[in-house]
């Protein structure tokens, strides 16, 4: 792997997968063994792995793929290609070493960053890429013609789609590419879903069902939440007199009990929920990864969120279960939001003020977890949480550390353009604090390490304000040292 990944592909394979360094140190010594064992002369076996530029990086190229020369942008630094190329290498070895077909499945791709679609574009592209399938799952309705995802979707059908009738030169077939749309479900299911429910047969509910379904139009997790909304407003009842489930009201006031949107069926749900119940549910909402409780207990644990005992934050936690608004992973020991339209309608139930204070609490928690390999998404979480807060809210010098912080997180994992993200937002904190250039090294550091970043990326112009402002303000001339060179650069 360390051979064939070359120096960059290796330091991005040691971040991204730090699993693999014990695997990756015994290659290396294993490799230099041969060599020496050899006379100097590196074994073919490191060279069959290897797929720099040569051939196979030409039929990629033919593929419809993008080439080394279409990123020669990336003038300096690990290129966005190298790393693409290191992960294609690395699955590509991972899959070929698989008995059987490995299904990769990647779902809500409407709400995939574009460095993730690029990746899964340039996986989709490649026709050497073998014994994977790969399922993409996305929202239909919130994918049109200008959606990043739909090009990654036309691409990769266009490449496949031409080169799905050939052989390559081991004789396999390529797959294609085939598009599966699945709708809501009928009526006739949605009516044995409420009868099973209820207890009742299919003709029984038949009222229930139609304005269910109208409602609904037989998307299951709407229709599980509209009928819990006619249980709440009791439209919807057991007769403990009768032992059923009953209604008293026709189908215009069974209508009228009900939301036409999901968001505002789960909101009405929210408001019925204890009010620390409520909060936890908002704040979860506001991280994306999965929580363990110890995360959740330092967040929830104050007077502002009504807890005064950790141990209350378990109950809670256990109710919310109950009620449907999160999951437990019993592998991970972990929570998190059950659906996205619990994570949407939470967010849109807080007022923007309380939301500002929210964050902050949220993100001085993660920002204070101690940082394994594990729990690096709290100092994301984190920071993008802070920048999203109006700038008179926070400490912009706190918060330009912060980001310098999380760039060089990203550095390490090989994400150079998230790492330029982080800089410049860095940068423009600095530039709004009170110790921009009063703060001298940190100052320096982030500038130098902003210019470096921008001309890595290309992004030349960017880069040239940068460095007039350490020629300007540096203090020596070592100190301008990154400067002056990069100004020659550019």
């Amino acid at each position: 792997l360390s051979s064939q990944a070359g120096s960059d592909g290796n330091k991005i394979l040691r971040g991204a997968f730090p699993v693999l360094i014990p695997l990756l140190e015994r290659c290396e010594l294993s490799e230099t063994k041969s060599i020496l064992k050899n006379g100097g002369r590196k074994s073919r076996a490191g060279s069959i792995v290897r797929r720099g530029s040569g051939s196979s990086a030409g039929r990629r190229g033919s593929t419809g793929n993008v080439g080394r020369e279409e990123v020669s942008g990336n003038v300096g630094g690990t290129s966005d290609y190298a790393i693409k190329e290191s992960t294609l290498e690395f699955l590509s070895i991972v899959f070929r070493l698989l008995k059987k077909p490995l299904i990769l499945s990647l779902d809500d791709l409407q709400w995939a960053d574009r460095l993730s679609l690029e990746m899964l574009q340039f996986l989709l592209c490649d026709r050497e890429l073998e014994n994977v399938m790969v399922v993409c799952s996305f929202r239909s309705n919130e994918v049109d013609e200008d959606h990043p995802f739909f090009k990654v979707m036309v691409d990769a059908e266009n490449v496949r789609d031409r080169i799905h009738s050939t052989k390559d030169e081991g004789n396999r077939d390529i797959a294609s590419v085939q598009r599966i749309d699945l709708y809501n479900l009928s009526p006739a299911i949605i009516g044995n879903f409420i009868s099973d429910c209820i207890r009742k047969e299919p003709d029984e509910v038949a009222t229930l069902t139609e304005v269910v379904y109208q409602k609904t139009m037989g998307n299951i997790f709407f229709v599980k939440h509209a009928i819990e909304e006619l249980v709440r407003k009791n439209a919807l009842y057991y007769d403990m007199m009768s032992f059923e489930w009953q209604w008293s009201v026709d189908k215009v006031q069974l209508s009228n009990f009900m939301s036409d949107d999901v968001v505002e069926t789960i909101k009405s749900k929210l408001q019925e929920l204890p009010l620390p119940m409520q909060k936890m549910v908002i704040a979860m909402s506001y991280i994306p990864n999965a929580l363990d409780a110890s995360i959740l207990k330092k967040i929830m644990h104050g007077e502002e969120f009504c807890m005064e005992e950790e141990g209350e934050v378990m109950t809670l936690l256990q109710e919310a279960s109950n009620e449907g608004m999160i999951i437990y992973s019993v592998e991970n020991q972990t929570y998190n939001i059950a659906h996205d339209r619990i994570r949407q309608a939470s967010r849109e139930f807080m007022a923007i003020e309380e939301r500002d204070d929210l964050l902050i609490r949220i993100s001085q928690v993660l920002s204070t977890v101690r940082q394994t390999s594990q729990s690096e998404w709290c100092l994301y979480v984190a920071v993008d949480n802070l920048n999203s807060i109006p700038p008179e809210k926070t400490d912009q010098g706190d918060l330009a550390k912060l980001n310098f912080q999380a760039s060089k997180l990203a550095q390490k994992r090989g994400a150079a353009t998230r790492e330029n993200e982080l800089l410049r937002r860095g940068q423009k904190c600095l530039e709004r604090s009170e110790i921009h250039w009063k703060e001298y090294e940190f100052t320096l550091h982030i500038y130098n390490a902003a210019i470096v970043s921008e001309y890595s990326l290309g992004h030349l112009t960017d880069a040239m304000p940068l460095i007039e402002a350490v020629l300007e303000n540096a203090r020596s001339l070592d100190d301008k040292f990154i400067a002056h060179l990069n100004k020659v650069l550019c």
